[in-house]
């Protein structure tokens, strides 16, 4: 407003944005973009009731992931539906691909009607409670969280909000074994790169940022197939696969990528 510019590289909350195109006018315009950042819920599967894939598919398939990007993205800086990969780059699944997926799908009442049911074959009762932990930090942390909640009351499940300090955040997410019922986690990476982006969910004896601390050898070799493959299209094919692994097990489950703004 004095004429002078204020720049970082983690950009703006929509509120900010607006409220400076408001005082500029003409004088200010904005950009956007996919921020090669994502968050995600990590369940502890070495804890009941998470050790069961059922439980972990369950939190996964109630997302509405769609219209989460609507609303967040009016308030946070989130916004993109994607899977691991840097959403729109040649390697990543088309949204087509996405959208096969459990949890990715358009039909979101019989997702959730599903997620029940998965639920209930693993026992685990209508207003079954757990906490989910979180880094107290606003942007994008705890609007992720709160939408998070709401999404898993919708299929019988009660969330409570564990907030903590950075440092304490930090140590119980990278505890080992994990000391979490589910916490919020995130993967960020300085170059768009799928490989890079996927290299966090491959077994925790070989990824020190596998929060999770589950081994998934199905993962890890796909992960060194597609490293060491020349050929672009099966390359693709190779971190499909690696997708779909992932939302099978639901080892990590992931919300909506960071937008820049």
């Amino acid at each position: 407003r004095g004429g002078r510019a204020h720049s970082n590289f983690r950009g703006l909350p929509p509120a900010a944005r607006d409220d400076l195109l408001r005082a500029m006018g003409d004088a200010m315009t904005e950009q956007q973009s996919t921020w090669n950042c994502g968050l995600y819920a990590v369940p502890n599967n070495h804890k009941k009731p998470f050790d069961d894939k059922q439980v972990r598919q369950a939190l996964n398939m109630a997302l509405d992931r769609k219209q989460g990007s609507e609303f967040l993205s009016k308030i946070a800086i989130v916004k993109t539906v994607g899977g691991l990969a840097f959403p729109g780059h040649p390697l990543a699944p088309s949204d087509e691909q996405l959208a096969t997926l459990p949890g990715f799908g358009p039909d979101v009442a019989a997702s959730r009607k599903q997620a029940r049911a998965l639920l209930n074959a693993a026992g685990v009762p209508d207003g079954y409670q757990f906490t989910l932990t979180n880094r107290n930090t606003d942007q994008p942390y705890k609007f992720v969280a709160t939408w998070l909640i709401d999404q898993w009351r919708q299929i019988g499940l009660k969330v409570e909000q564990e907030v903590l300090p950075t440092p304490a955040f930090y140590a119980k997410l990278r505890s080992n074994p994990p000391l979490f019922d589910v916490s919020i986690d995130f993967n960020c990476q300085a170059i768009v790169n799928p490989t890079l982006d996927i290299s966090k969910f491959i077994s925790a004896d070989k990824s020190d940022s596998n929060d999770g601390k589950y081994i998934d050898r199905k993962l890890d070799e796909l992960f060194d197939a597609q490293l060491r493959e020349p050929n672009h299209d099966r390359q693709r094919a190779l971190i499909w696969e690696f997708e779909k692994q992932m939302n099978e097990q639901s080892w990590y489950i992931t919300t909506l990528w960071w937008n820049r703004i």
